[in-house]
């Protein structure tokens, strides 16, 4: 059986996260979801930086197979971003084990609420959201037609 293991990245772990943050970039095609890429890429941790952000990554027998990052917001909020995990570890709840660790992550850092956004062809990743407590948000007016937001309650998680 594989070996998996989700921890925060380390100052060792930033380049397989770059890496990581790349791949899903390539795979998205979305220009817009990707503004300042490179920079922020380039700046890690940044304003991923523990205690009110975070990154962490799944490693499956030591190889990087998926990370996710967080970012805080104003208001007691963060954005959970760049969710990704490769083509072949997929199937593995590696996805569920990333979201629940940013989920911890957040409310270690004092956030009350965690925002993300998600297209509307990310149809499992919509159904794990929904699964651990996000609900849809109104659209901005900025907001793309296939961007869907969700929003969970940090503190109903940690009372739950």
């Amino acid at each position: 059986m594989a070996q998996i293991v989700v921890s925060a990245a380390a100052a060792d772990d930033l380049d397989d996260v770059r890496a990581l943050f790349r791949e899903y970039a390539t795979w998205l095609q979305v220009d817009y979801c990707l503004q300042g890429f490179e920079a922020e890429l380039a700046g890690l941790p940044g304003s991923y930086s523990p205690p009110a952000g975070g990154l962490w990554i799944a490693r499956v027998d030591g190889t990087p197979a998926a990370g996710v990052g967080v970012c805080p917001l104003a208001g007691g909020t963060c954005e959970m971003r760049r969710l990704w995990v490769r083509e072949g570890w997929r199937g593995r709840g590696l996805g569920r084990r990333l979201v629940q660790a940013a989920l911890a992550g957040a409310r270690a850092g004092g956030h009350k609420w965690m925002v993300l956004e998600t297209l509307d062809f990310m149809t499992a990743a919509q159904a794990l959201y929904a699964e651990l407590g996000f609900h849809p948000l109104p659209p901005e007016a900025e907001t793309p037609a296939d961007v869907r937001r969700l929003a969970c309650d940090l503190s109903a998680l940690a009372s739950a």
